[in-house]
């Protein structure tokens, strides 16, 4: 596993169909290391971006729109993909697991829902065999809903 601290890794708003296209390939190519799905399956990410309407992206409600993690080359190591208010899809690169934490990080500040006392909620998922994740999300006081997976 590449540890992330030793490369330049920096984050952006994800900038039009480019950038969408180039996370869809991302996502392919994530199946294809995992054997498995791992992250989004492509069609769910192709009908987050492609089908919705105007409006409905530029509802200041779902948050900032989906953020990207890359390489100073360009490669996409991970992603914020918001899946409605409050609902975080996070999309990593296998080798690049450690960098949850920093899309966390964000996500928790621009993602969140917030009540009207102040206290923020966001819901993340994990897949029941991810253990890494579950562990993660854990260690950061999120809790597993029957339900649903860890929020």
């Amino acid at each position: 596993m590449t540890t992330p601290s030793l490369i330049q890794i920096t984050h952006r708003p994800l900038c039009g169909d480019a950038d969408a296209m180039r996370l869809r390939q991302f996502l392919i190519d994530s199946y294809a290391l995992m054997g498995r799905e791992f992250n989004w399956e492509t069609r769910r990410w192709e009908g987050s971006y492609w089908c919705v309407t105007d409006s409905e992206r530029a509802d200041p409600s779902w948050g900032a729109h989906t953020h990207l993690w890359e390489t100073a080359a360009g490669e996409i190591l991970g992603a914020a993909v918001p899946d409605g208010p409050g609902d975080l899809a996070l999309q990593i690169h296998p080798h690049h697991r450690a960098l949850e934490d920093a899309i966390l990080d964000w996500s928790e500040q621009h993602l969140a829902r917030r009540s009207a006392a102040g206290q923020r909620s966001l819901i993340a998922w994990a897949f029941d065999w991810d253990t890494v994740r579950q562990a993660r999300l854990a260690g950061r006081g999120y809790q597993p809903r029957p339900d649903r997976c860890f929020q």
